[in-house]
């Protein structure tokens, strides 16, 4: 029987079959792309499942250090180890599983992995456990953590019930990481008359200083260096000769419901141009974030005066957190910088010149950084 590339019928190595477990992990954290050690490593996955249920806890915590083809040899080790310890009357290493669960500094996935081999064997212990995951760096547990709270709520929600329900539904809210979650958990709570602002929960920049158009004609402005992205603090009162003359910066703020900074509105709509959209963003600490955009356009983004992402792609389509960039903060007031160039196809699926952006923490949650309103400060007192 073949087990994602592993034939149990096949024979084994005798000198690799001699190794410690140890060893024969080493063989299989080797393997990589084109074909690079994964014969060795098949060996090792089948060495290892030899050795039973006892070691599916060394297996999982190896897969911290493996790349995805290393990794999906392990997984194949672990359920192979798991069936023959079935054959065997040999039980799961309930205890280590457990203890492995809980630490965090193991791989989220694995974790998972973990969690779901214990569910038929402790389900108590599972369903306890979850209590103390709503902070859970799995996104799979968290998710789970989540969902038991809310289930906690009663449908039917009376005078009696109701303060108990709205604090829980809103523990939930705060820390939902997936979309569906957080939506989900946001009508409940204005069924309830509580405010859910899913936009700020998740990060998103809604108030900017836009300018442009710039010329791009021939796509050649998105190699070509505008006044807007030479200075990392740009003078919001200064203008600039733009594709038709001269071009000043604007305050924009994206309208009520909507995540998207649509430049067709704001600035004008037109082909074979280029805008800049800045904002001001304030970080209680020095900190690094996960900046994410999607846009249908080629977009290019700084961060105080520094460039970390350039993509000429036009009308190739968009998804959420298309793009996703590592930056640090400087505590204080710090700039983001997006460039936003539209080109010359006149089909209606290349309309758009449009981007959203959230800044959130490693796992998606926003409220890391405050949002300077466009519309509410002056341009000269911006940086200060």
């Amino acid at each position: 029987m073949a087990v994602f590339g592993i034939v149990a019928s096949a024979a084994v190595d005798a000198g690799l079959a001699q190794t410690p477990v140890s060893t024969a992990v080493e063989h299989i954290l080797a393997a990589g792309p084109n074909g690079v050690g994964q014969r060795e490593a098949a060996r090792a996955a089948q060495t290892l499942a030899t050795a039973g249920p006892s070691i599916v806890p060394e297996l999982l915590a190896a897969m911290r250090r493996a790349n995805p083809i290393a990794r999906n040899f392990l997984r194949n080790a672990v359920e192979v180890a798991i069936e023959n310890g079935k054959n065997r009357n040999e039980g799961l290493p309930v205890a280590a599983l457990q203890q492995f669960v809980l630490d965090r500094e193991q791989l989220p996935q694995a974790r998972r992995f973990a969690y779901e081999l214990l569910l038929p064997e402790t389900p108590d212990w599972c369903d306890r456990v979850l209590a103390d995951m709503l902070d859970d760096p799995s996104l799979e547990l968290r998710r789970d953590a989540v969902a038991q709270l809310v289930a906690s709520v009663p449908k039917e929600v009376n005078a009696n019930t109701r303060d108990e329900a709205i604090a829980k539904l809103q523990r939930a809210f705060e820390a939902a990481r997936d979309r569906d979650q957080v939506r989900a958990i946001a009508t409940r709570l204005r069924e309830l008359g509580v405010a859910a602002d899913v936009n700020r929960h998740d990060g998103f920049v809604l108030s900017w200083w836009l300018t442009g158009p710039f010329d791009n004609t021939d796509r050649a402005g998105f190699a070509r260096v505008y006044p807007p992205e030479t200075k990392a603090f740009p003078d919001l009162s200064a203008t600039y000769p733009g594709k038709h003359g001269t071009v000043g910066w604007k305050p924009w703020r994206v309208p009520q419901g909507q995540t998207a900074v649509d430049l067709n509105t704001a600035l004008v709509e037109e082909k074979e141009v280029v805008g800049y959209a800045l904002a001001c963003v304030v970080s209680p600490r020095a900190q690094t974030v996960s900046i994410r955009f999607s846009t249908v356009n080629a977009v290019a983004l700084w961060v105080n005066g520094k460039k970390y992402a350039g993509f000429e792609i036009y009308h190739s389509g968009v998804q959420p957190d298309q793009y996703v960039v590592d930056v640090p903060l400087r505590k204080g007031k710090n700039s983001v910088l997006v460039k936003l160039c539209q080109n010359e196809q006149t089909q209606s699926w290349a309309r758009p010149w449009e981007f959203s952006l959230r800044i959130c923490d490693a796992l998606g949650g926003g409220g890391v950084v405050e949002v300077v309103d466009a519309t509410q400060v002056a341009p000269e007192q911006v940086w200060k």
